[in-house]
């Protein structure tokens, strides 16, 4: 998430934000103050006091996160959230609502547009999913058997291919 939080820092001067990651490896294109990167594993203690954070943002973790571990990440996550403020999770309706940890489960589901601002949308969709692959490029290297220009070459046509395409963001 640390495109997002960098847009909202920027956006939201007066805020505090606080970006965690188990990658070392950050946007750097800009850097408000009033942002910073902590890398660490959600899979163990942040390293926080409990009650922290008013607002917990969470996405792209389905990727690095076994099915099984779901649990420990949201109890965490929980944990480091102050009582009755907001945890945002992307796609985890169904964990949120196992768990019965938080209440007022809200799940949305948008439309995506046509047209001209679809193309601005895909775009931009492309580049956001082309960011996370190349983060997680050392986990996934482990991973996959390819050399890491060709690694660099497939994103670099997956991107292009959802915009000549008109495809669907895989996120």
């Amino acid at each position: 998430a640390g495109s997002w939080l960098l847009e909202m820092a920027t956006t939201y001067p007066l805020t505090r934000f606080t970006g965690i990651d188990i990658s070392p490896i950050q946007p750097g294109y800009i850097k408000p103050k009033n942002a910073e990167f902590i890398e660490a594993n959600v899979l163990e203690r942040l390293p926080f006091d409990n009650d922290t954070f008013d607002f917990v943002f969470q996405r792209l973790l389905f990727a690095g996160i076994p099915g099984n571990e779901w649990h420990s990440v949201i109890t965490e996550l929980v944990r480091v959230l102050k009582p009755g403020d907001t945890h945002i999770c992307y796609k985890l309706q169904r964990y949120l609502e196992q768990q019965k940890q938080l209440q007022n489960v809200h799940f949305e589901i948008k439309k995506h547009y046509d047209g001209e601002d679809a193309e601005k949308l895909c775009r931009l969709a492309a580049g956001n999913y082309a960011t996370f692959l190349e983060t997680m490029k050392p986990k996934l290297m482990s991973i996959i058997d390819v050399p890491s220009d060709e690694y660099d070459d497939l994103v670099k046509n997956m991107k292009n291919e959802i915009i000549e395409l008109h495809s669907f963001n895989p996120q």
